[in-house]
């Protein structure tokens, strides 16, 4: 059945996957069946709702205001808005719909966010998810004064996503589940799950698409922009069929790139160990991982970068290392960690009082606790030296250590969200 529903897709998809490049119009070296195929899934070539220069923006709208464009005048389009706005309140959702558009035409109600909901979801309540998805999906104006575009873009995907999948608009409700798993919002859930669900029960292959963003030439338009969110997802995902992009990857000179390149290792190359602490796992990757069969020379090449990765001059690299060297059970693992809990790398930031002590700070050591979560897993405990502090407790807690804190971000492309999937992340983040 898998089978069938992706032959489904690809069919449905057949003439975005064919003419990716011409509508690119990509002159640069051919793009790898993975990339022509998350090409036409992200909807990177073809989809007019996302923006021309970010891609799965809706927040775009490049319209002078309704209120000032439109032949009533503006302080009566405000009244109108306010009406609508009421009939909505009231529930009297065909009230909404008729007023909405006996005044303002379907662009202009696309385009401002208050009317985009309203009217919106009064369609939804209607039973009529095919004329919701057009206001959903179309490019949104933002006032000067409103900062919060990047909540309504995440909004607004996510009505159009639901409005396709009601109205059976399939092509056009994977772009949109698509879109929310590779570019959630920083604020987002950590997963999108019903996303996950709908895309695999589609038959999407959404590790085709992870592959076929990493594949991408840097060049490419639109794209690439999203590497590293995808090498993200792609690390807590690892399977045997990544494993030509991690052990590229696990040589970057990216510390990110190799990072999560050696944590999919890890995945890959993951062993039972008898005793461990119920739920260990979870701890680490949030689900249960898989035991893969693979040959011992896969194994061994695994360990081998894993050990030396842990020689790195990268604190994240160094942190990735650790917790892999546990998922596969490496014979001298607990020795190893133990060795690497005591890790000179920390990072400093404001403490959580700081704003009325400037003085106190929090110190973190991230190799510190990935050699502490691992080492949990042959039931070791260990003190990482965390904390918040000021003056001489904070001196001691630095002493011998090296401060990090500026790399922190380093690798971050500024076209790419923050990625907050992996583990690495969270041990930052914690």
């Amino acid at each position: 059945h898998r089978q069938v529903r992706a032959n489904q897709v690809g069919k449905l998809f057949q003439n975005e996957i064919r003419h990716a490049e011409d509508k690119l119009k990509w002159r640069g070296p051919q793009l790898s069946d993975d990339t022509l195929y998350a090409l036409a899934l992200t909807g990177a070539s073809w989809e007019s709702a996302w923006g021309k220069e970010t891609l799965f923006s809706l927040a775009w709208g490049g319209g002078r205001s309704f209120a000032v464009a439109h032949k009533v005048e503006a302080q009566n389009s405000v009244d109108i808005v306010r009406q609508i706005k009421s009939s909505y309140e009231q529930k009297d959702y065909r009230k909404t719909v008729e007023t909405a558009i006996a005044n303002f035409s379907l662009d202009e109600i696309g385009l401002d966010i208050s009317l985009k909901e309203t009217v919106g979801q009064s369609f939804m309540a209607l039973g009529k998810p095919e004329q919701a998805f057009p206001i959903f999906s179309a490019p949104f104006e933002m006032s000067p004064s409103e900062t919060r575009s990047a909540f309504y873009n995440r909004k607004f995907r996510e009505m159009a996503f639901e409005a396709a999948e009601r109205a059976g608009l399939t092509r056009e409700a994977i772009v949109f589940a698509v879109s929310l798993v590779l570019s959630p919002g920083v604020d987002a859930p950590s997963l999108q799950a019903r996303e996950f669900t709908y895309l695999e029960n589609a038959g999407v292959d959404l590790d085709r698409i992870l592959l076929g963003v990493i594949q991408a030439p840097e060049k490419l338009p639109r794209l690439p922009g999203y590497v590293y969110y995808a090498t993200d997802l792609m690390s807590l995902r690892a399977s045997p069929k990544f494993l030509r992009a991690l052990t590229t990857l696990a040589t970057s000179k990216d510390p990110f790139f190799q990072s999560r390149a050696l944590l999919g290792l890890g995945v890959v190359g993951y062993r039972l160990h008898v005793g461990e602490p119920e739920g260990w796992s979870q701890r680490l990757l949030t689900y249960s991982p898989k035991v893969f069969e693979i040959s011992s020379e896969l194994s061994k090449l695994i360990e081998k970068r894993l050990k030396e990765g842990l020689n790195s001059d990268k604190y994240q690299v160094r942190a990735a290392s650790a917790l892999s060297i546990a998922l596969i059970d490496s014979e001298d693992a607990p020795s190893i960690l133990k060795k690497m809990s005591k890790d000179r790398a920390f990072l400093l930031t404001l403490g959580e009082a700081g704003q009325f002590n400037s003085r106190l700070k929090r110190i973190q050591f991230p190799v510190r606790t990935a050699a502490s979560i691992a080492l949990a897993r042959f039931n070791i405990k260990i003190e990482t030296g965390e904390g918040e502090f000021a003056g001489k407790q904070l001196d001691q807690a630095k002493r011998g250590g090296q401060d990090v804190s500026k790399e922190k971000t380093k690798h971050i492309d500024d076209k790419a969200e923050s990625p907050s999937l992996s583990p690495l992340e969270r041990l930052n983040r914690s």
